[in-house]
């Protein structure tokens, strides 16, 4: 599971970055993200994405500027 987000952004940047991720979900045939929104006192939006496969979320995602929570870095063993 992947799970990305747009934090704050205005109702015309959310309707454009949805917009974009529709066409990206149709024109590579992917599953459809799990959507939840957040509307702020102050008119910004919050758009959270859950992809079930990490490769279609990259490859909806790629250049949509949406945070993803970073991986734990991987502790390599010295001997």
């Amino acid at each position: 599971m992947v799970n990305a987000s747009l934090r704050g952004v205005s109702l015309p940047e959310a309707e454009r970055a949805l917009a974009s991720v529709w066409c990206r979900v149709e024109e590579y045939g992917v599953d459809a993200p799990r959507l939840r929104f957040g509307f702020r006192r102050d008119g910004s939006v919050t758009i959270r994405f859950s992809f079930s496969d990490p490769a279609a979320a990259h490859l909806v995602l790629n250049g949509l500027g949406a945070r993803t929570p970073r991986a734990p870095a991987a502790r390599g063993h010295r001997g």
